[in-house]
């Protein structure tokens, strides 16, 4: 264990008395919410290279981070409570960890200003913060001061998770909204709107000039990234609906909501492979290397990317999220973070999150990728906590 010094006391106001390590509880039901607080126990020690800078870690959304290092045990270095009812992940970049509009010291957790509340999903690129909420908004991301807004047409709901390069930021409309939008970064002004043929609510993927949608009756557009012209569109033999696609350099993935993956070709949308699970997945996917891996909620499967063909499988791992590092997969679920080998699916640790209750119910477990930067495991969790979970001391 790494202790406290008084300085920390002060700095941190609430500090943790030990260190929680895996194998041991650390769900806590019913624990009243510690809004804006940061419980400390030792210093993440985070380069000022690592960068998780959105949802799924790129724009392209594999959630794949070749240069993390996910240690063999984790301690919680320190746990920031944002004390609202979220449903979104965190973005890191610059040294800080970005949960909503809180921003927090990366090390130590120490918050640096900004509320996380409900659902904001962060973005950075270099000193701009960008929030998908009802509106989509830019902030600096030093002083927390903001930049511009964007209004989409809807009224209600949430835009989905911002993709950000260094032009543009991408995103779908709200509930009442199916269109797909193309924004300035350096202005927020609107640079070009695309109606799809049906409601379009998931996240965006972007790679090589294109952004990739799919709307809720299956069918997949490739959209100029500039200009919003349509280069494709395509409706996967067999497919009803899709989830979130992700593009990576070996071809367009595609979960089904039936259980299964669409492998496209990126390049004009045909069918590649396609795969079936033996239960109900539609949940995340990441892609590394030469594996796609699809989270069920009861099962891990790693299927190669050239055919569908699974590598392995595990039933004793399941979820709604996943990250990949160099070596290990670090699984989201309710309410256990379990890390498994790249190589066989061979568990390697488990932490449970804890539980926080809201009026009269608790809220608990993961829905958003982990960022994996290092050696450190950043998770929010539904239960509005952001941990920060680095090796064993």
């Amino acid at each position: 264990m790494v202790p406290a010094s008084r300085r920390d006391v002060l700095r941190h106001g609430v500090v943790g008395g030990t260190l929680l390590t895996v194998g041991c509880s650390s769900q806590q039901s019913g624990s009243a919410c510690e809004a804006g607080q940061t419980r400390y126990a030792a210093d993440a020690p985070v380069s000022a290279a690592a960068r998780w800078p959105m949802a799924n870690r790129t724009a392209r959304r594999t959630a794949y981070n070749p240069e993390a290092s996910v240690p063999d045990e984790v301690s919680v270095y320190w746990r920031y409570t944002g004390c609202s009812e979220v449903e979104s992940g965190v973005a890191v970049a610059n040294e800080r960890v970005f949960a909503g509009r809180a921003r927090l010291d990366g090390t130590d957790g120490t918050p640096l200003g900004g509320k996380w509340t409900a659902y904001q999903w962060p973005a950075v690129v270099d000193n701009t913060l960008v929030i998908g909420s009802h509106t989509l908004a830019a902030y600096d991301a030093i002083d927390g001061s903001e930049l511009w807004t964007f209004d989409p047409d809807g009224e209600s709901g949430g835009v989905s998770p911002p993709a950000v390069t260094d032009d543009f930021v991408y995103i779908t409309g709200n509930l009442d909204d199916r269109t797909v939008y193309g924004v300035a970064l350096a202005t927020g002004e609107e640079a070009w709107r695309f109606t799809p043929a049906a409601d379009c609510s998931a996240r965006l993927a972007v790679a090589d000039d294109t952004v990739y949608a799919v709307d809720n009756e299956g069918t997949v557009y490739a959209l100029a990234a500039e200009t919003g012209d349509k280069r494709w569109e395509q409706s996967p033999a067999g497919s009803t609906r899709l989830g979130a696609p992700v593009v990576a350099d070996s071809g367009l993935y595609l979960p089904t909501v039936d259980g299964g993956i669409v492998a496209l070709d990126p390049a004009d949308g045909s069918d590649r492979w396609d795969w079936a699970a033996s239960d109900d997945y539609g949940r995340d996917i990441a892609v590394a290397e030469e594996t796609v891996y699809v989270i069920g909620p009861e099962a891990c499967h790693a299927l190669a990317t050239a055919d569908g063909t699974e590598r392995w499988s595990t039933d004793s791992v399941g979820g709604q999220t996943c990250s990949v590092g160099s070596e290990s997969v670090v699984v989201g679920g309710d309410p256990d973070l379990v890390a498994i080998s790249r190589n066989d699916g061979a568990e390697q640790w488990r932490f449970e999150t804890r539980a926080v209750l809201f009026s009269d119910y608790d809220r608990r477990g993961i829905s958003a990728a982990p960022a994996l930067v290092d050696d450190i495991v950043y998770v929010a969790t539904e239960a509005s906590d952001v941990y920060a979970l680095g090796p064993a001391e």
